[in-house]
């Protein structure tokens, strides 16, 4: 398989998280690309001197990658002089992820480094005082690497209170949502592309019509991923409640309504409240429809989703040669198309951008960010190791060559260079 190396928002531990690419690091935007070498043990100035040997643990979610112990011996291998530090890996199942940090942090069994997010449970996390503070981490020359590739405003930008708990993990400012829907289908129905959400619903009539046993758009106990929802779009003067599966089950949520400069609450309200609560709102999120009318709408678009969506064993039985679209983001299309193809080698998959018309004609400033990460790694306070582990994030980001290293692998055994700025994959 052939890729571009990007430019931007480099992805890292793409091998080592193996979660279909959603964990990836953010890089300075004014980044090179250059060449590929092989990977360094001495890129920064905080591993100038070899350290005592150390042992990190680190908890993500997902199962363990192919060949994850070849990957970690060339790492010891190559830094064994200079990081001097192991790796030890804990991977839980993506239903039990939240439950096992839960558990990990209210016992105060050491972990190094795991992964939480504002869509897990980040804030709360935080507020609890689970995780320590990584401020002094960050725009520091101890920690060149980390300084090139966290520019102020990203580290600003994800501050919680005032302070910042995670390490960004980002693949681009704004990764567009899709539905990426099978070609091949379309083209036997005799439809044209999809351009609008009302031809998606022609698509989907015409594909229960003729094939009945087909799925138009299958979901997992997710449910669907952001259709029908609105977005903030990198606004600061709203801060719309998280809509999840799990997001009614603890407490209600609230959106809020924020002064432009987006430091003062003006208004609070959630699904149920009258219109008077959302007043103090900024068009066009000043009514209850506007924000939580999607509720209604995803019922009505329920007959076009699989029975039993919350049971894991009835979504894994699913047929995928009879899945006709599936809902997700752009960076996700590639290897969605290279998965049916192992199924239905004569098929083809392309993107619906359902956000909006002005983003489907790629119009500027119709994808708008406010440079906050979607997914992030944190130190939980029972680490006793939070240098350590800042200085491997260090390592990592100190070059080119050692960022590769784990987010493609050993270069010869699992990817070639394809040009000056591409690669092919060897597995």
């Amino acid at each position: 398989m052939k890729r571009k190396i990007k430019k931007i928002a480099i992805p890292v531990l793409g091998i080592l998280v193996c979660i279909t690419g959603i964990l990836s690091a953010c890089a300075n935007s004014n980044s090179e690309s250059g060449n590929t070498a092989a990977p360094t043990d001495a890129s920064t100035e905080a591993v100038k001197n070899p350290l005592e040997p150390v042992v990190l643990k680190l908890m993500l979610f997902g199962g363990k990658p192919i060949d994850l112990d070849k990957v970690l011996s060339k790492f010891e291998e190559i830094t064994k002089d200079t990081l001097n530090t192991k790796l030890e890996f804990e991977y839980n199942p993506v239903p039990d992820h939240k439950q096992k940090v839960l558990l990990k942090m209210s016992t105060g069994e050491p972990v190094d480094l795991l992964f939480d997010a504002p869509w897990q449970q980040l804030y709360n996390n935080v507020s609890l005082g689970y995780y320590q503070q990584l401020d002094e981490y960050f725009n520091n020359d101890v920690y060149p690497g980390l300084k090139k590739a966290f520019p102020p405003e990203i580290i600003e930008a994800n501050k919680i209170n005032g302070h910042i708990y995670t390490i960004p993990f980002m693949t681009s400012y704004v990764d567009p949502s899709i539905v990426s829907i099978r070609k091949d289908i379309r083209e036997e129905l005799g439809m044209k592309s999809i351009k609008t959400m009302e031809e998606l619903r022609i698509y989907y009539d015409k594909v229960l019509e003729k094939y009945p046993d087909y799925i138009p758009l299958p979901v997992g106990g997710r449910g669907y991923f952001k259709m029908f929802i609105p977005e903030e779009k990198g606004r600061k003067d709203i801060r719309l409640a998280p809509i999840l599966a799990e997001s009614f089950t603890g407490g209600i949520p609230f959106s809020v309504a924020l002064s432009p400069d987006g430091k003062k609450v003006l208004g609070a309200a959630t699904i149920g409240d009258p219109e008077s609560e959302f007043a103090q709102f900024p068009a066009p999120f000043h009514t209850h429809d506007f924000i939580y009318g999607h509720f209604g709408t995803r019922t009505e678009w329920r007959k076009y989703s699989n029975k039993d969506p919350l049971s894991v064993a009835a979504v894994q039985a699913l047929d995928p040669a009879k899945n006709v679209s599936g809902e997700g983001s752009l960076t996700g299309l590639a290897r969605a198309r290279s998965d049916l193809k192992k199924v239905v080698p004569n098929s083809d998959m392309e993107p619906f951008l359902y956000q909006s018309q002005e983003v489907r004609d790629m119009k500027p400033g119709a994808l708008r960010t406010d440079f906050r990460s979607v997914n992030s790694v944190v130190i939980p306070v029972s680490s006793k190791y939070a240098d350590r582990t800042m200085k491997f994030i260090d390592w990592l980001f100190s070059s080119k060559e050692n960022h590769d290293l784990f987010e493609l692998g050993i270069e010869g055994e699992h990817w070639i260079k394809d040009g000056d700025n591409g690669y092919k994959t060897t597995l």
